[in-house]
């Protein structure tokens, strides 16, 4: 639910009046907001700002329970997600980009048997530069009918080369280690902007 006010498009310095949007601030109302069986909160109230520079969302509801969006011009984008132990944070710009993840219950996903806890990921990508980096750290991991205590995983991307580095699996009385490499194909690399 939003409420808010239209203001009439005014010209900035140097701007034809033509050209100019108009503007909303309000008030908004998020409720029962989930992915699947993942719930961000029952219930959320915040301000919504519209205007020529972007759009920004930011609502919470306790202390610990926040939702921040923004999308700017020039292809800058920030996503902010608090609640309880859950922390979600992402941000583009231009063909870059970084996502931050901690306390997230893989099972309210609902991504056929894949199950654990994700006690911290991040992920830092250039797709002009053709870099990237990650790491993952999951517990009590399971997919299908393989399980574990803890996966972790070092991820590193370069030019056409992806690497997986120290990724383990831990179980009661074993412990399985893999490093790899894999080149992207023409169709892939060539799809890459740069």
């Amino acid at each position: 639910r939003v409420k808010g006010t239209f203001k009439p498009a005014v010209a900035i310095e140097g701007e034809d009046a033509k050209d100019a949007l108009p503007s909303f601030t309000g008030d908004v109302q998020l409720d029962n907001l989930r992915m699947n069986k993942l719930e961000f909160a029952p219930k959320m109230n915040g301000k919504l700002n519209a205007s020529s520079s972007g759009l920004f969302l930011n609502a919470k509801n306790r202390a610990d329970e926040i939702f921040e969006a923004s999308v700017e011009g020039e292809g800058k984008a920030s996503m902010n997600i608090r609640r309880n132990n859950l922390k979600i944070s992402a941000e583009v710009d231009d063909f870059a980009g970084n996502v931050e993840i901690a306390g997230l219950s893989i099972d309210d996903l609902e991504l056929a048997s894949l199950r654990g806890k994700v006690e911290n990921a991040h992920a830092k990508i250039d797709l002009r530069e053709r870099v990237g980096e990650g790491s993952v750290q999951i517990k009590q991991p399971r997919l299908s009918g393989i399980g574990g205590e803890l996966l972790e995983a070092d991820i590193q991307w370069s030019n056409r080369v992806v690497s997986l580095q120290r990724a383990s699996l831990k179980q009661v009385k074993s412990r399985y280690e893999a490093d790899g490499e894999y080149c992207l194909p023409n169709a892939a690399w060539d799809a890459v902007p740069g």
